[in-house]
């Protein structure tokens, strides 16, 4: 252990739980986030003019909330039955000074006063906050007041009854249905219309149709975005290009002709054929006329047999023409390919719509909300002037808001906590009114300061498919900086950069990797340097990179033949597996363990897999 990496741990966790000041913390995995959180609500319990209702934590799991609330009364608990001497030095170790008896009253206390709260400390999901808080004001969020929250197996079966309704009109959608039945499956339809339904998705997807005046509209955008045809027929793009300027064309296939290279004589013939042929015939053998001019990786053939030939004075124009013709092609190619994308796309969306449509209205009719809806409903009444008494009790019921894994929330959710947030540093808002029932010394005692206090590392943000906007969590850090200071109050930043997690190499290799390149863009800071430091320091460790494994190829197998033995289909994860399993037998048979002193046992080894099989 290194003293020196253990004090500046406790240095940097002392700043960030300081409940005098709002606080933005970044926090490595294994850096102490949740003891940090759970250290600056401890202190604030311990203010004597602080009521535990006035304080609200939002995190990001239900996991996450059960082990806050779990650790806090852990702590509490252990408070009630410490002996004096203890409880004064566990109290002096996270404040930085010693208690009186009053406060040593109060930290015994505090368990019973947390326990006799309606429901317990105010910590929990920013699904759940938003589901209480529209349980009390059901009228103003336009909802019945006995609405239920749609769990996901349910939001599965009520979006497929929806989807098969729409599939079934067949007549209305025959022209979507034939042209996605070509390039999607079914279950690749199951899972976009899932994906529309995510906070985000369906948020841009409403405005988007509304910006647009509908389907008709949106295809219009498209084909501009796209540089396509309004109509976004394919057919269209290739009955246009037909029409070409034909002499160059066959002065080119008349000099090819002379040639007496093979090819050049089957190009030549190639093009008097397709230039002979009227605009229907044209158009069905329009991919034979690309296939003359571009290579099948879509670059211009080259006429270098011209060159060599001789053919006179007129082979500049002859490749000219032909080059020419190539490019033109390609931009027609360009231009089928934004066509099939954006008729592709309008088809989707014309299916997706009514799906959604129809999934939404059911949703309504059942009284059911989907946690995308809880949020939006609440945004949308702490931003609507018209319930801004809503905001001023919330207001006047909280002091200090507390953000867990930060990197992982959406705008939508950032906006919750801005609307929360909007009147703690303005004016009156700063020092609110105090409860009545607060005895004559906490009264007599200065009014505390409302604070915001963040926690995440944008390293760690894994909920990009719900929207989680990573740059977000160092945009609101401005954002509060200049809301604090300009309130009058103390804005502190703080990165905890000491991990009681892993070694010295498993985090010099993490510094390694963000050091420069693309993936130090948009996690470390301009001008800034990525640095953890290992409080298990002289502990043994190791890093090893394996190269990539990809999945063997298998040949296909011969139809109507049953093979006598089932073929071997190694996949990336079995290789892996198999890989894993071979690396660990030679570590149990052949390696030592420095940290033990030992062989190497089957119960050192932890492996840890990026998702459950």
């Amino acid at each position: 252990m290194s003293e020196s990496a253990r004090a500046r741990a406790e240095q940097q966790q002392r700043a960030a739980s300081d409940p005098a000041v709002s606080a933005w913390v970044g926090a490595s995995a294994g850096s102490g986030k949740t003891k940090v959180l759970i250290d600056r609500v401890l202190r604030l319990l311990l203010d004597p003019g602080q009521v535990p209702g006035r304080i609200l934590c939002l995190t990001f799991t239900r996991a996450a909330a059960a082990e806050m609330q779990s650790r806090l009364r852990r702590r509490l608990g252990d408070w009630t039955v410490w002996e004096e001497a203890r409880l004064a030095a566990e109290i002096t170790r996270l404040t930085g000074a010693a208690p009186d008896a009053r406060g040593i009253d109060r930290a015994r206390r505090l368990l019973v006063e947390v326990l006799e709260m309606p429901g317990g400390m105010r910590i929990s999901t920013i699904h759940a906050f938003c589901q209480s808080l529209l349980r009390s004001f059901p009228l103003e969020a336009d909802l019945p007041p006995q609405f239920a929250v749609l769990e996901e197996q349910d939001a599965a079966l009520m979006l497929a009854e929806a989807r098969e309704a729409v599939l079934a009109l067949a007549d209305l959608v025959a022209g979507e249905l034939a042209l996605l039945a070509g390039i999607a499956s079914a279950d690749t339809f199951s899972d976009v219309t899932r994906a529309l339904l995510q906070d985000t998705a369906r948020e841009r997807l409403g405005r988007c149709l509304e910006g647009c005046n509908g389907l008709a509209g949106l295809r219009l955008r498209l084909a501009a975005a796209l540089g396509a045809p309004d109509s976004l027929d394919e057919a269209e793009v290739v009955a246009e290009a037909c029409a070409v300027e034909e002499a160059p064309l066959r002065l080119a296939a008349s000099l090819l002709g002379a040639s007496k290279t093979e090819s050049d004589l089957g190009r030549a013939d190639r093009i008097a054929a397709w230039l002979a042929a009227g605009p229907e015939e044209r158009a069905a053998r329009f991919a034979d006329w690309c296939d003359i001019f571009l290579t099948k990786e879509g670059a211009v053939r080259a006429a270098r047999s011209l060159a060599t030939k001789g053919v006179g004075a007129r082979q500049a124009e002859v490749l000219a023409a032909l080059t020419a013709e190539g490019e033109r092609l390609l931009d027609i190619a360009g231009q089928r390919a934004a066509c099939r994308l954006g008729a592709a796309t309008a088809a989707l969306l014309a299916l997706a719509a009514p799906v959604l449509d129809r999934y939404r209205a059911r949703q309504r009719n059942a009284g059911m909300l989907g946690y995308g809806d809880l949020i939006d409903h609440v945004r949308r009444i702490l931003e609507d002037p018209g319930s801004a008494w809503v905001l001023y009790k919330l207001d006047g019921g909280i002091d200090h808001v507390l953000l867990d894994e930060a990197q992982d929330s959406n705008p939508a959710q950032w906006g919750i906590a801005a609307a929360l947030t909007a009147e703690f540093f303005a004016g009156s808002g700063v020092e609110r009114g105090r409860p009545r029932s607060l005895s004559a010394a906490a009264v007599e005692a200065p009014a505390p300061r409302r604070t915001v206090f963040a926690v995440g590392d944008i390293k760690q943000a894994i909920y990009g498919f719900q929207g989680a906007d990573a740059a977000g969590f160092a945009t609101w850090q401005r954002h509060y900086g200049q809301q604090v200071r300009s309130g009058g109050g103390e804005f502190r930043q703080v990165q905890l950069d000491v991990s009681f997690r892993s070694t010295a190499p498993v985090l010099a290799l993490v510094d390694a990797v963000f050091a420069d390149g693309a993936a130090r863009q948009g996690v470390v800071p301009e001008g800034q340097r990525l640095r953890h430091l290992a409080d298990r320091q002289g502990h043994a460790g190791s890093v090893e990179l394996w190269p990539l494994l990809r999945p063997a190829e298998t040949p296909a197998p011969e139809p109507w033949q049953v093979p006598l033995e089932p073929e071997r289909v190694a996949s990336a994860e079995a290789l892996m597996a198999e890989t894993l399993a071979a690396r660990i037998d030679h570590m149990i048979r052949h390696e030592r363990l420095p940290a033990r002193g030992r062989g190497v046992r089957a119960g050192d080894v932890l492996v840890l897999l990026r998702k459950q099989a």
